[in-house]
């Protein structure tokens, strides 16, 4: 069945329909995208509304982060700084937290356009990650396995590529964007039902987590050094990848 993903998640959202037999590394990636697009909107906002530009000499004012890379306060936001680059504008947030997004005009004013790059950073600059990225992380411990995993979901029909923009959720996800991050999380229930919903059995209690958590994570810090790529690389991943989410 095709976007199989994407109507699972809907359904837990809903809470209607039945328990459907789903990855929970595939269920809790689609949810962090869709969280995701939430952010980028977020920004999208702030940009207007801030109406955050461009600094016509960079050399005067603003700040430098560790790394050396230049940014700009936003006025009212203590904490919050902004950087253009390219077609771009990256956000940082009080907390650490990273998110940019690229502005296609007309081809996407709301900027729902997924980048890989930008969500793996996002999701690696999070201090303390949101119930479904932590479970994504818990599932997935590295670059390569979110990456072969976002593959999966172009193959399903989960994420689909438009010609001039890039990755896109489906609309109808795209459309719960902001009510997958408003979900109390926090909230052990939430928790279990959506972890029902995802066949998430290692967060239940029905495997033992810390095993497969170590294997998976020794597998995936060995990827790299893998002297081949392509398909085969990308087949051999992912057959090795659900070997180690059976544990």
């Amino acid at each position: 069945m095709k976007a199989r993903v994407t109507a699972v998640v809907i359904d837990a959202l809903e809470g209607r329909g039945s328990r459907s037999a789903v990855e929970p590394w595939s269920a809790w990636l689609v949810v962090a995208l869709a969280r995701q697009v939430a952010r980028q909107r977020f920004v999208v906002r702030l940009r207007d509304a801030c109406k955050l530009v461009r600094p016509r000499d960079k050399k005067r004012g603003g700040v430098r982060d560790a790394a050396g890379h230049g940014s700009d306060e936003i006025a009212g936001m203590p904490g919050w700084t902004y950087a253009f680059h390219g077609a771009g504008l990256l956000v940082r947030a009080p907390d650490g937290e990273v998110i940019d997004v690229d502005f296609l005009g007309e081809r996407d004013p709301a900027g729902a356009t997924l980048d890989a790059f930008f969500f793996l950073s996002r999701l690696r600059s999070l201090r303390a990650p949101g119930f479904p990225e932590s479970r994504l992380l818990a599932l997935a411990p590295v670059d390569e396995a979110i990456e072969v995993l976002i593959d999966d979901l172009r193959a399903s029909g989960d994420l689909v590529v438009r010609r001039g923009t890039g990755l896109r959720l489906l609309p109808e996800l795209e459309a719960c964007a902001e009510a997958l991050e408003a979900l109390p999380f926090a909230d052990e229930e939430t928790r279990r039902r959506f972890c029902e919903w995802f066949s998430d059995g290692e967060y239940l209690g029905r495997t033992a987590s810390a095993v497969a958590h170590r294997a998976r994570t020794s597998f995936w810090q060995g990827v790299g050094r893998w002297p081949w790529s392509g398909a085969r690389a990308k087949s051999a991943r992912r057959a090795m990848l659900m070997r180690l989410n059976s544990l």
